[in-house]
């Protein structure tokens, strides 16, 4: 074979080997099925784990190791595509209202970061270190010189179920960190004016749909001082609950 042709052979063999990295680059290119800002899936995610931390009365350090090692646990349990959210409610410094915060909110990657465009690493790096320091600073935050003058947990739940994408087929998980002490104008567990009905207010069709079926949960913050007040409210919840999602709600051991 001439030295022609021989150069012509291996420009044909270049010309192919571009052309297939070409190919493979742009089938990469689409294997990039997730969000980049919360690591989620875009045909959404077949599991949302939502975790809603009650901290408008202060919490003891105790009740802040068991809110950091709860998270911790769901966010190593969670499989890859299923989607955490992790949001407090907490009063206002120096005035009479609440603020509902998000703390994190992100899907576990698995192995769905592309290695042309992304270091998987440094994505697991970046999901496993969502839940550490901005939980820590959320749990941190505030004066909490004494109990909040409201508690609204049914709102609470409601934004934050309102704030997460459904998906079809999507199991919800919902854990509550709280007292469950709900306190408003309409309905208070220290009045003695909490009751279905009332809950029921904050639960309008689309989030008691979104809950039917939903895996409920709930890591009780003890109120020796109101125990009788709290007796009454966990039942009132608990009812609801099981009305609401046809299942009965689990108490989580401390």
């Amino acid at each position: 074979m001439s030295a022609k042709a021989i150069l012509g052979v291996a420009l044909t063999v270049i010309a192919a080997s571009l052309a297939g990295g070409g190919v493979y680059a742009l089938h990469r290119l689409k294997l990039k099925k997730f969000d980049s800002a919360t690591l989620c899936p875009f045909e959404g995610s077949q599991v949302a784990s939502v975790i809603l931390i009650d901290k408008t009365d202060p919490l003891t350090a105790a009740e802040k190791a068991s809110a950091r090692g709860l998270v911790a646990a769901e966010a190593a349990q969670v499989r890859k595509g299923d989607r955490i959210t992790v949001r407090l409610l907490r009063q206002v410094d120096g005035a009479a209202g609440t603020a509902l915060d998000t703390a994190a909110d992100l899907c576990n990657p698995g192995s769905q970061a592309n290695p042309l465009f992304e270091n998987p690493k440094r994505v697991a790096a970046r999901y496993q270190s969502a839940f550490r320091e901005p939980l820590d600073e959320a749990l941190a935050d505030g004066q909490e010189t004494g109990p909040a003058t409201a508690s609204p947990v049914a709102q609470a739940i409601h934004e934050s179920l309102a704030a997460v994408p459904g998906a079809p087929g999507q199991h919800l998980r919902l854990t509550l960190v709280s007292d469950l002490m709900e306190h408003t104008p309409e309905a208070s567990a220290y009045a003695g004016t909490l009751s279905e009905a009332a809950l029921s207010r904050d639960f309008p069709p689309a989030v008691a749909e979104r809950l039917r079926g939903a895996e409920v949960r709930i890591l009780l913050l003890a109120r020796p001082r109101y125990a009788k007040q709290q007796a009454a409210a966990i039942a009132v919840w608990r009812r609801l609950f099981q009305s609401v999602t046809r299942r009965e709600p689990e108490l989580l051991p401390q």
